[in-house]
């Protein structure tokens, strides 16, 4: 089946996951504070796990060397994002937060899933490589964004659970080291339930937000234009100028991942770290829901540009 179909299939499961997630918070199913604990059971434990178990496997050396070009790729798009936001920050006069918004994608909780249905276990370890160099960039330049304050909270990505289980499955993997079997599957059941677990999640914290605010509200809308097509669009064209993908044609595949990553909705934890250090955490979160709502058109259609330019 054609990626962009599948890819679109998926996501709209996830919206409807969404969608069972925001119906039961409105019909007051849950208690309070169910979103924070489904964000934080992810956060700490499906999306490490998840990571964990994509490393569980034989090392090769195309395997690590597709890891190698996903993080490449992901340092390379990252640092592309944020000059692209500073261009076109001064031309709509952009803030902090929707500056922040352009640059950084909700590659975890919503990527994670997606390409382990779409592409398959093997690619969530080259996902890995665009998830731990986001987390740098996010927790390095972003927070420095968002908070006004330049940081290199070293601490914050050190103890990040997503880049220890990733540290910890790139050394069972080089080593190499296998679990064992039961405790092995214990580990990958857990991380299979990222899809519905984040997806309810999401559905939950948007039904505390006004929808329909963040549907009329043309700034929101802007900025999702530039965050869900200029910027991954922009990107596949920067890929496709390197000519990688026409010279070596495994890459065309590993490079998948990345683009997934930077065409996806705005990242979860900005509009988080906002309400942290008091800035327009609202705003924010209504360009993650729209970005998220809208994602499910916007994605395949990068996702076509990609294999029509790059492969």
């Amino acid at each position: 089946m054609n990626l962009s179909i599948l890819l679109a299939k998926q996501i709209l499961s996830m919206i409807l996951m969404i969608a069972a997630g925001f119906g039961a918070a409105r019909a007051k199913i849950f208690p309070p504070g169910t979103d924070r604990a489904l964000s934080t059971l992810t956060l700490y434990i499906i999306c490490p796990c998840l990571m964990f178990s994509s490393m569980q496997m034989d090392y090769n050396s195309s395997m690590l060397n597709g890891f190698l070009l996903a993080a490449a790729a992901a340092a390379l798009v990252n640092a592309f994002f944020i000059l692209l936001s500073k261009l076109t920050g001064r031309i709509i006069r952009a803030d902090s937060l929707e500056r922040a918004s352009m640059i950084y994608s909700n590659a975890g909780n919503l990527i994670l899933p997606l390409i382990s249905e779409v592409l398959g276990k093997e690619y969530l370890f080259y996902a890995g490589g665009y998830l731990a160099v986001q987390t740098v960039f996010f927790w390095t330049h972003g927070l420095a964004l968002i908070s006004g304050h330049p940081t290199k909270n070293l601490r914050k990505i050190l103890t990040n659970p997503n880049i220890d289980a990733l540290i910890l499955g790139l050394i069972f993997f080089f080593l190499p080291i296998r679990l064992p079997g039961v405790l092995e599957q214990t580990i990958e059941k857990i991380g299979n339930t990222i899809g519905p677990i984040s997806m309810i999640g999401i559905g939950i914290i948007m039904s505390g937000m006004p929808l329909a605010k963040a549907f009329s509200d043309r700034r929101a809308w802007l900025i999702c234009i530039l965050r869900l097509f200029l910027f991954p669009a922009a990107a596949i064209v920067l890929i496709a100028l390197t000519g990688i993908t026409r010279r070596f044609a495994w890459t065309g595949m590993v490079l998948i991942a990345t683009e997934l990553a930077a065409s996806a909705p705005t990242a979860v934890n900005i509009a988080q770290t906002a309400r942290i250090y008091d800035q327009d955490a609202a705003g924010a979160g209504q360009i993650n829901v729209l970005s998220t709502i809208l994602c499910i058109f916007t994605m395949p259609l990068m996702l076509m540009f990609y294999q029509a330019l790059c492969m």
